[in-house]
């Protein structure tokens, strides 16, 4: 048991809408992980900072609360080495710093921000280290992470071929675009021509793809999706890793998403109630990725950034 316990890990992802944990056992020789505990809050920790370009108070003090109980729990799991990473809203607000040493001081979590391409190339590490997708996918991938504050898009082999992280999200885009409740026709439209103007001048994005890689999915919104996809009652991985979505899917959970007021997209089957808000700005950047490239279907992972961190820090 001992030696066992000694290879216990934990992985925190502090992104822009939640926060994941991992714990998990590292076998000898980097053999592969087994997951003992893998969880996740949402605590938006981005609100406003797109109108302010700073974390606020009530923002800040929510997810340290949760960073704390994930520590204290992997810490009784016996995980004796930690590893925390925050994405783009610690990347862009002003007062990161400031919200680092409290975390650090308040609940004994240092967290590492991250740049863009190291979080491309985690998000990346995440489906290539993954045996189900690997049983599936020919020689090239592309790797979709739909955050609240980034996009990232990775194409690639066994090694990243290009990639692009762009400091757009569910969170931002919601606040900058779809203000109404529910977004108008006019609203949407008016992000689906910014996402295109903003694929256009991106190098990995730009032209259709002539030879097609397998599309694949991480992040809250496509899970999301699937789940409202397959009407789930309660979030189970086992049944949502794996699913393909098709883009008339999608269109059509955004047009489903947009006929109806917060209170009843809170209500829709699969949808976790706190990301009802956001989703429809996720799922239009997911559509506008699919149409840029010409692609008709994406698989869903449900193994996100956390994976790739555990990979990436561990197995390396």
């Amino acid at each position: 048991m001992e030696s066992r316990l000694q290879n216990r890990n934990l992985v925190i992802d502090v992104g822009t809408n939640s926060v994941h944990m991992l714990v998990c056992d590292i076998g000898a020789n980097g053999k592969k992980p087994s997951i003992i505990l893998d969880d996740r809050r949402i605590t938006r920790l981005g609100h406003g900072l797109a109108l302010t370009n700073e974390l606020q108070e009530d923002a800040m003090a929510r997810t340290c609360a949760t960073l704390r109980e994930f520590a204290d729990q992997a810490r009784r799991l016996g995980a004796e080495r930690m590893v925390a990473v925050g994405t783009s809203a610690l990347r862009e607000a002003r007062n990161a710093t400031e919200f680092v040493k409290r975390v650090e001081k308040q609940c004994g979590v240092k967290i590492e921000i991250i740049s863009g391409e190291t979080e491309a190339r985690c998000a990346f590490l995440s489906i290539r280290s993954d045996s189900y997708f690997n049983r599936l996918d020919g020689d090239r991938i592309m790797v979709i992470d739909i955050g609240g504050g980034s996009t990232e898009i990775i194409v690639g082999r066994r090694e990243i071929d290009n990639y692009v992280s762009v400091n757009l999200g569910a969170v931002y885009l919601t606040e900058t675009y779809l203000a109404s409740d529910p977004p108008t026709a006019e609203e949407l439209g008016e992000l689906y021509s910014f996402l295109e103007d903003t694929w256009s001048t991106q190098p990995v994005a730009r032209g259709k793809l002539h030879s097609a890689p397998a599309l694949t999915g991480i992040g809250g919104t496509i899970v999301n999706l699937a789940g409202m996809k397959l009407g789930l009652n309660r979030f189970d991985p086992r049944l949502i890793h794996g699913e393909t979505l098709y883009m008339t899917e999608i269109e059509n959970q955004i047009l489903r998403l947009c006929s109806v007021p917060l209170e009843a997209r809170k209500r829709f089957s699969g949808l976790e109630a706190k990301r009802a808000d956001i989703i429809t700005a996720g799922a239009a950047v997911l559509r506008s990725i699919l149409k840029h490239f010409g692609a008709s279907e994406i698989r869903v992972s449900t193994h996100g950034l956390r994976y790739g961190v555990m990979y990436h820090r561990f197995f390396s």
